[in-house]
């Protein structure tokens, strides 16, 4: 056929002896239609359709699952094997939603079925986080601001919420049941980075986010604890209803008060004396001064604040509007009549919870209302509700802020303590552990010191050197150290309060009322009135009077 009509484009059998004619068709057909012919293809499935079945295959089931392996080495010469710990996180910059001056990377997370959570790290020495903790200073040195925790949480707890129920409006958060068991100091040298780690585990309803805070101390896994708290989620508009309930008896009250103030029997202070004052425990930057003036009156105060604008909009709950619209309660502590300020401060301990039904807005006059009141345990701790007005309506509380006594003695030794490896907290309320101080060679002397030399044993006792110095000259201690000891034991029966005929060389330190913060008070006064240096834990290491008097006695004069 093909040699009859040479013109012809494609010739294609539709049967062949040695095929199957439905191979034969399919392939012929297929070239039919790649030479051009236009094929009516429903005329050629028409006789198979009555054949036709429909085939009901299992369906596809989503799983949500991560099949992404992360890969633990560096690329290059370790490949598949782990470069530092085995068990290292890898941090990521936190996405826009979640970051803030004081939330920086995420080192882990994980989100399923019964609720989420993640681990945030941040960089004490960044440029943001330094500029909140230099604000907020004690003995000198930057503290950030235990308000500068509401951040955090509420940044975090909002990022989860967003992982766990998307597209669900956030309700009003609430911040609570805060424990402080140590402040976070930037450290003097900033060339080597200082982490602070957060952790949050929230549930699948987000009903309670669980927040704690820890300082980093090596470059593996080893933490300090620092707060904890709970974040939940309430409705404000019932918060209101309940302000408003007893709104109309605090305005009647700060009204009294101001009547007090008018006629001389409670104290009205201006900022810059507010301010003054505060210094001689915190020293406040000038975005954190926000109250204009004070009244006050025992252990209850008012003071009208106003906030400074805020130039980041990266904050959920700026420290520097927290902070200023709640200090009254530290004021009347700190520098208030009813407290001796030259013997004591007052440190904060934590609060039950802190609630906002309205945002905090800038350049508004507020009015915060406190009155606090003694812990009932005879501890020394006092605490209170804070109530912030707007307009003469309630617009936020903090409920049982709580403040602990601290010996000002002590203030260097915990709020100006030196540079570790990777950071340094300070440890604010001892109860049965002592933090660690010098190793310092106890030693004691009968020579008046110089100036300078004061300052060196005063520096020293703080101290831990990282390498040994050079050994001092020793030489023994005459044997009439009577006047020494009678000192010593009149010094430690002025601090416990105990007669001096209790104490025999019998009887215990513990007996008679000295813990860990005493034994600290303690040694700090041998220090400044008798120059006699003893490590912080003397007095819990040696248990009884007789100890301390064979001690004294058979102790060594460093000649420096």
């Amino acid at each position: 056929m093909r040699a009859n009509i040479p013109n012809i484009e494609a010739t294609v059998p539709s049967l062949r002896s040695n095929e199957c004619n439905w191979h034969t068709l399919a392939i012929n057909i297929s070239a039919l239609h790649s030479a051009g012919v236009v094929l009516d293809w429903n005329t050629w499935y028409q006789p198979f359709e009555s054949e036709l079945r429909l085939l009901n295959l299992p369906p596809y089931q989503w799983h949500l699952k991560n099949h992404w392996i992360q890969h633990n080495g560096d690329w290059l010469l370790l490949k598949d094997k782990q470069s530092r710990a085995e068990n290292e996180s890898f941090p990521i910059p936190a996405p826009p939603s979640l970051r803030t001056p004081l939330v920086h990377q995420i080192l882990e997370e994980s989100f399923g079925e019964d609720g989420g959570s993640i681990v945030i790290q941040s960089d004490v020495t960044d440029d943001d986080i330094f500029a909140v903790a230099a604000g907020h200073r004690m003995s000198g040195r930057p503290l950030l601001s235990a308000f500068a925790y509401t951040d955090i949480a509420v940044a975090m707890a909002r990022y989860i919420c967003s992982r766990l129920q998307p597209g669900t409006q956030l309700s009003t958060l609430k911040f609570g049941k805060v424990q402080l068991f140590q402040g976070l100091i930037s450290r003097k040298d900033r060339s080597q980075p200082q982490y602070v780690r957060m952790r949050m585990q929230a549930d699948r309803m987000c009903s309670s986010m669980r927040l704690s805070l820890h300082r980093a101390l090596d470059a593996n896994s080893s933490e300090e604890e620092l707060a904890t708290g709970v974040v939940t989620c309430g409705d404000p508009r019932s918060w209101r209803d309940e302000w408003t309930a007893y709104s109309h008896l605090l305005t009647s009250r700060i009204e009294a008060l101001h009547q007090l103030a008018d006629q001389g029997l409670a104290s009205r202070v201006s900022k810059d004396l507010v301010y003054t004052l505060f210094k001689n425990v915190v020293d406040y930057g000038e975005h954190y001064r926000g109250i204009q003036t004070v009244v006050m009156y025992g252990l209850e105060a008012v003071a009208d604040v106003i906030l400074s604008p805020s130039q980041d909009s990266r904050w959920t709950t700026p420290p520097h509007h927290i902070d200023p619209i709640i200090h009254v309660g530290d004021l009347i502590l700190n520098a208030g009549p009813a407290t001796d300020p030259t013997s004591t401060i007052y440190v904060m301990d934590g609060w039950e919870s802190m609630r906002f039904s309205d945002p905090l807005a800038a350049g508004v006059l507020h009015r915060s209302y406190v009155k606090m009141n003694p812990a009932n345990d005879n501890s020394g701790c006092y605490s209170g509700d804070v109530y912030i007005l707007h307009r003469d309506r309630v617009i936020g509380r903090v409920h049982k802020m709580a403040l602990r006594p601290l010996p000002r003695i002590l203030m260097s030794r915990f709020f100006d303590p030196p540079d570790g490896r990777y950071g340094q907290t300070v440890q604010q309320y001892p109860s049965t552990a002592v933090p660690s101080t010098s190793q310092h060679t106890n030693s004691t002397t009968t020579t008046e010191p110089t100036p300078s030399q004061q300052d060196d044993s005063e520096n020293t006792s703080l101290v831990t050197p990282e390498t040994e110095p050079n050994p001092p000259i020793s030489v023994p201690w005459p044997k009439a150290n009577s006047q020494l000891v009678r000192d010593a034991i009149a010094l430690i029966a002025s601090e416990t309060g105990v007669e001096l005929d209790v104490l025999i060389d019998e009887t215990e330190f513990s007996a008679v009322g000295v813990d860990s913060l005493l034994s600290l008070v303690l040694v700090e006064k041998f220090a400044l009135e008798l120059n006699v240096d003893l490590k912080g834990s003397f007095f819990l290491e040696t248990p009884t009077v007789g100890d301390l008097k064979t001690h004294l006695e058979t102790s060594q004069m460093t000649v420096r």
